[in-house]
């Protein structure tokens, strides 16, 4: 109704994670698959005054036992409409709210539709209940704590104390949705994207969320072509400062992190 047939069978599919971990790369890798179509980021304010109004309808319509009657006195029950579109209209929504131009949307049949937002992952408990069992599958992007600080801080980030909070909330997340959603959560780690290339990408990208891939879009995806990175900013990586360094050392749970996510445990 609001959208291209080509999206009307997809399963909703997102990149998730924190800033400056990976997500722009994974989600052009993704978009090598025909199969696979990703928007860009939906900025969080706007997308929370999406869920706000697709809630509150969802609300309104379900459960009620109004009917509307046509001339032959047959009834019809009045959130017929609502409940067969509902997800075509937040797919719309989807589509609509990225920050500048997304990709054009395909004119062939997509199986997975969905975008790439860091912390977006915020909204998974309403994604799981909105979809219910044909929810979303989610790649989480992450890296070691002192790399994504100073990416961060490259681009003007907040003070580090904010970040190591912020890197906190990612870490337990995860661990709270892999242990809810299981197999419909895959990590990826930048750091072991270097060491693994692109068997590192089948793995995590494909075959752990059962996604079926070929050698030739494969052969598109280069895991050595950054994007967004630091440096296509024109900004050189530096070593952190004594301060920053004494910071870590006062908090070792940040050291260790990386390891909490590998194993899908909070800090």
């Amino acid at each position: 109704m609001l959208l291209n047939p080509a999206l009307d069978s997809a399963r909703p599919l997102m990149v998730v994670g924190l800033p400056r971990c990976g997500t722009r790369f994974i989600a052009n890798a993704f978009n090598q698959h025909p199969a696979v179509h990703l928007n860009g980021e939906i900025p969080h304010v706007t997308m929370k005054a999406a869920i706000k109004f697709v809630t509150a309808t969802d609300e309104f319509f379900t459960g009620r036992d109004r009917v509307l009657t046509n001339r032959d006195a047959a009834y019809v029950p009045v959130d017929s409409a609502w409940t067969a579109h509902r997800r075509e209209l937040l797919y719309a929504m989807w589509a609509s709210l990225p920050k500048g131009v997304p990709p054009a949307l395909p004119n062939h049949a997509v199986d997975w539709y969905g975008h790439k937002t860091p912390s977006h992952d915020q909204f998974w408990e309403f994604y799981r209940d909105f979809f219910g069992g044909s929810g979303p599958k989610y790649v989480f992007c992450m890296r070691g704590f002192a790399d994504n600080y100073i990416s961060r801080d490259a681009i003007g980030a907040k003070p580090i104390a904010q970040v190591a909070k912020q890197y906190r909330t990612a870490v337990n997340r995860y661990a709270d949705m892999k242990e809810a959603l299981g197999d419909d959560v895959s990590l990826f780690i930048l750091e072991d994207l270097r060491e693994g290339g692109v068997d590192y990408l089948r793995e995590v990208l494909f075959d752990r969320l059962g996604i079926p891939v070929s050698a030739d879009v494969l052969t598109r995806i280069d895991p050595n072509r950054p994007a967004n990175s630091s440096a296509q900013k024109g900004v050189e990586k530096r070593s952190l400062n004594d301060a920053e360094q004494a910071f870590i050392a006062k908090h070792p749970d940040l050291v260790e992190a990386l390891d909490a996510v590998r194993s899908a445990q909070r800090i």
